[in-house]
């Protein structure tokens, strides 16, 4: 890590300092100056992000040209709201609320339509979205 200097003459100064992308662990953050030199003790830990700020974790893929399989995992609360649009014109086919925890796999039969002609809106009750293209 590079030093960082600030010439300031009888001024107090603040300087930040993002220690994000250190690996988790004990570091020494030496301060020095002409007239003194200090040295504190800094720990880094490791913070999981909270589940509600990750992405919403859904994957689809054809099966075949009228068979999409969804798989959606990683729900903290129940509860999916599946929205199936023609590709072409935006226009709302097919629409159906899931309420299952933490994850599901389903199989979405169209009829007259093949699955690159559709996509998938999906939303789920911590509001997380996602929309899925075949």
């Amino acid at each position: 890590m590079a030093d960082r200097k600030v010439h300031l003459k009888n001024t107090d100064v603040v300087v930040p300092f993002n220690l994000n992308g250190l690996p988790e662990g004990d570091y020494l953050v030496k301060i020095e100056t002409k007239e003194e030199e200090v040295i504190y003790e800094v720990e880094t830990i490791d913070r999981p992000i909270p589940a509600d700020h990750l992405p919403l974790m859904a994957y689809g893929k054809a099966i075949d040209d009228n068979t999409i399989n969804l798989s959606v995992i990683g729900l903290t609360k129940p509860g999916v709201k599946v929205e199936i649009h023609s590709a072409s014109s935006g226009e709302l086919i097919y629409e159906e609320f899931i309420d299952q925890p933490e994850a599901f796999k389903q199989d979405f039969t169209l009829k007259d339509l093949k699955a690159d002609q559709v996509y998938m809106e999906l939303t789920d009750a911590l509001g997380r979205s996602r929309t899925l293209f075949f």
